[in-house]
């Protein structure tokens, strides 16, 4: 994998395909129209039912911002923090219901 697309909802937050780029290392492209996936699947019915050709679909493709970060050098570290964390809940959680 080469790039990883982004749309809907989520798609919104620039803070978090910044993230994705550093936590993957990969390029993140948001396409402009955030209802991207449904709107290519309905594309997709009119080339199965002939009333388009796959031409057609790569003619509306249309250009994407690119969000493209340098990769977290600490993620392992950031990781195991994370894990801590979870742990340290779960422990919490499961002593707050014996009481």
């Amino acid at each position: 994998m080469k790039t990883l697309r982004a749309d809907g909802g989520l798609s919104k937050s620039d803070s978090l395909l910044r993230a994705t780029s550093a936590a993957t290392g990969l390029p993140v492209e948001r396409h402009p129209d955030l209802e991207a996936t449904s709107r290519g699947l309905a594309m997709l019915q009119l080339v199965a039912t002939g009333k388009a050709s796959l031409d057609d679909l790569v003619k509306a493709r249309a250009e994407a911002e690119v969000f493209s970060e340098k990769p977290w050098s600490d993620l392992e570290e950031e990781y195991r923090k994370w894990k801590n964390l979870i742990e340290s809940l779960r422990s919490s959680r499961e002593s707050f219901l014996a009481e």
